[in-house]
């Protein structure tokens, strides 16, 4: 008689064993998925992380804002293109890798500079250091 409890007791405790790492499985892999779950929810609050962008706006740089739209994502590329992205999706070169790299020339969006007789642009200078800065390798 004292064999079949002995048996008994061994068949409960590893019964109870199986189910704690049952248990400690399932969750772990809650806990792995949560994590999962919670960096691609950051991911996509954050727009994606890339550091060869930057939305900027005509509020931040006030008189020296050279384009008529009032804002856009200012981009980056390994080449040294430089980029700016309106809201509605269309990408206009900055400088000449840009331009070498077939993006649009911004003359559709390119203000005047009033305080200059002749119709001069105003210079894209402001917009293109911002994104030389963030570019990984400095653009000639």
């Amino acid at each position: 008689m004292s064999y079949s409890l002995s048996y008994s007791a061994r068949l409960a405790r590893n019964q109870a064993l199986h189910t704690m790492t049952t248990r400690h499985r399932g969750l772990i892999r809650l806990a792995m998925t949560a994590g999962l779950l919670l960096s691609a929810g950051l991911l996509l609050a954050a727009g994606l992380p890339s550091k060869d962008k930057l939305h900027v706006t005509a509020l931040e740089y006030g008189s020296e804002w050279p384009l008529t739209l009032t804002e856009g994502d200012l981009a980056c590329y390994d080449d040294g293109a430089i980029t700016l992205k309106s809201m509605e999706g269309t990408e206009y070169a900055l400088n000449d890798k840009a331009l070498n790299g077939g993006y649009r020339a911004p003359l559709a969006i390119w203000k005047y500079d009033e305080d200059m007789a002749g119709g001069v642009n105003m210079p894209l200078t402001p917009l293109i250091q911002s994104g030389r800065q963030l570019c990984r390798t400095t653009p000639s």
